[in-house]
């Protein structure tokens, strides 16, 4: 038998001419829920502003009107060494889309994203209610957080470049790695709690913006294990040569 492979009409226009075409990674942890990556707007040029992000799972829209933020903006294209990204300003650019029902603990959320300075301003990367503290951020300090069940911090300062950082609430604990820092800072915590919203950029309870380049997000409805992790994180790596 013949193999084909067959390409959308959008990949060898605007930015893609005279390029090959950059395929998404097939995550190496099955059962992922929700992925968002930036190469869905490789047709468009730099600069254009991004009305609705679907998800490749069950097509949930981003959006800024959904993010639970009034005055949110929407943040634009963008390309950073070669790869696609989505640029949220750190001042109000913010995308979001509701969980209906709402979903409680465990979950794992995994971002590819880039850094423009160093060390990151504190703001909020990645939120999951819209009247609580909870979710990714970063702090004063430029560290990663989690807040779930308590608060599990990175020892690590963001630098400027591209990172990936997964975080996991797993109805007890609450995790998070950094790029190649195995070690979790764990937060025993005594209720779950519900995401109902995806927030990117910030957060609708009122926490401050973050500034950075997303090229991938991804969230799963269990709580994976470090050998996952580690897994998703390889990959991620390999593909976005990190």
């Amino acid at each position: 038998m013949v193999a084909r492979v067959f390409y959308s009409d959008n990949e060898f226009v605007g930015g893609n001419v005279s390029k090959l075409p950059k395929l998404p990674i097939l995550p190496p942890v099955a059962g992922y829920v929700r992925r968002w990556y930036a190469q869905h707007f490789d047709q468009f040029s730099d600069g254009v502003s991004i009305t609705s992000w679907p998800d490749t799972v069950v097509n949930a829209q981003l959006r800024s009107s959904t993010s639970g933020i009034a005055d949110a903006t929407m943040p634009k294209l963008a390309t950073v060494s070669g790869e696609r990204v989505v640029r949220f300003d750190g001042v109000k650019d913010a995308l979001g889309a509701p969980y209906t029902p709402a979903v409680k603990e465990p979950f794992t959320v995994s971002m590819v994203f880039y850094i423009p300075v160093s060390p990151m301003a504190s703001g909020f990367l990645y939120a999951t209610d819209g009247t609580r503290l909870k979710g990714l951020f970063t702090t004063a300090q430029g560290t990663a957080s989690m807040y779930a069940n308590g608060n599990a911090a990175s020892p690590t300062v963001l630098g400027a470049g591209w990172h990936v950082i997964t975080a996991v609430a797993d109805g007890v604990n609450t995790k998070i790695r950094v790029d190649d820092n195995a070690t979790f800072t764990y937060s025993a915590g005594t209720t779950t709690w519900e995401r109902q919203v995806t927030t990117l950029g910030r957060s609708p309870w009122g926490g401050g913006a973050a500034r950075f380049d997303l090229a991938e997000a991804i969230e799963y409805d269990d709580a994976l294990s470090d050998s996952e992790i580690g897994q998703l994180h390889a990959a991620f790596k390999a593909r976005y040569g990190i």
